[in-house]
C-alpha cells in the first residue's frame, strides 16, 4: 500500500510525497509532480533534475598558450549535461548554491622554458586562479603532463561559469590534449552540492490540506 501527504491542496500540491513498499517519492512542484526525488526500496536516490554535466575536449586545440596568452577553454562534446545548464563552453546555475567543480587538463608541448601558469574559473560572483609551477606538474611516460582542481564555487541562479588558461615565459607552442569521447584526456565536470533542511510534520490536518508541516 502507498501512503500519500500533501502540502497544499490536493489538485495543486506544492509538496507531495508517496511513500510505498518498494519505493518513496517527493515532489516540488506547481500540481504536476514528476518524482524529482526518489528513494528505492534499496536506499538509493535519484534526482532526476539535479544539476550535473561532464564536457570534455574531443578535438586537440593546438597553440593556444605558451607566451602568457589567456585562453578561454572551448568545449566540443558533452558526455551529459542534466538540465540543460550548460552551453558554449558555459556553465549557467539554474539555482543559487555551491557547486563542486573537477577539472583535469592535459597539456603537449611544454618547453623546458615555461615556467608559470594559471587555471582560472571565471564565474559571476569572482574569479578563482589556480597558480602552478609547470616544471611541478605530473607527467606520463608519452611526456604530456596534466593539471587537475577540485573547486567548489558560490553561485547565484543564472550566474556563468567558464575556464581559462594561461602560461607564460615562452612561445605560444602548447596544446590541450583530447583523446576522444572513449579516452577522454581533458575534462570539466560539475553538479549541485544540495544542503537538505530538516521538515518535522506537526500533525495537524487543515481543510485545504492533508497534512501540515512546520
Amino acid at each position: 500500500a502507498n501512503v500519500q501527504t500533501m502540502l497544499g491542496s490536493a489538485d495543486n500540491a506544492a509538496i507531495r510525497s508517496n511513500i510505498g513498499i518498494d519505493r518513496s517519492t517527493l515532489d516540488a512542484s506547481d500540481g504536476s509532480p514528476t518524482g524529482a526525488v526518489s528513494v528505492n526500496a534499496a536506499g538509493a536516490v535519484s534526482m532526476t533534475s539535479q544539476p550535473s554535466f561532464t564536457v570534455i575536449l574531443a578535438s586537440e586545440a593546438s597553440n593556444v598558450t605558451g607566451d602568457a596568452t589567456v585562453y578561454a577553454l572551448t568545449w566540443d562534446t558533452e558526455l551529459w549535461d542534466q538540465g540543460g545548464n550548460f552551453a558554449s563552453s558555459t556553465f549557467t546555475a539554474p539555482v543559487g548554491g555551491r557547486y563542486p567543480f573537477n577539472i583535469k587538463i592535459q597539456l603537449v608541448g611544454v618547453l623546458a622554458t615555461h615556467t608559470l601558469g594559471t587555471l582560472a574559473i571565471v564565474t559571476s560572483n569572482r574569479t578563482w586562479n589556480n597558480y602552478f609551477s609547470v616544471a611541478a606538474l605530473p607527467s606520463v611516460p608519452d611526456g604530456l603532463c596534466y593539471l587537475v582542481i577540485p573547486m567548489t564555487v558560490d553561485m547565484d541562479a543564472n550566474d556563468t561559469a567558464t575556464l581559462s588558461l594561461n602560461i607564460n615565459n615562452g612561445t605560444k607552442v602548447i596544446d590541450i590534449n583530447a583523446g576522444g569521447a572513449t579516452d577522454p584526456r581533458t575534462w570539466w565536470s560539475g553538479h549541485l552540492a544540495h544542503k537538505f533542511r530538516r521538515i518535522i510534520p506537526c500533525g495537524y490536518l487543515s481543510a485545504s490540506s492533508r497534512c501540515c508541516w512546520c
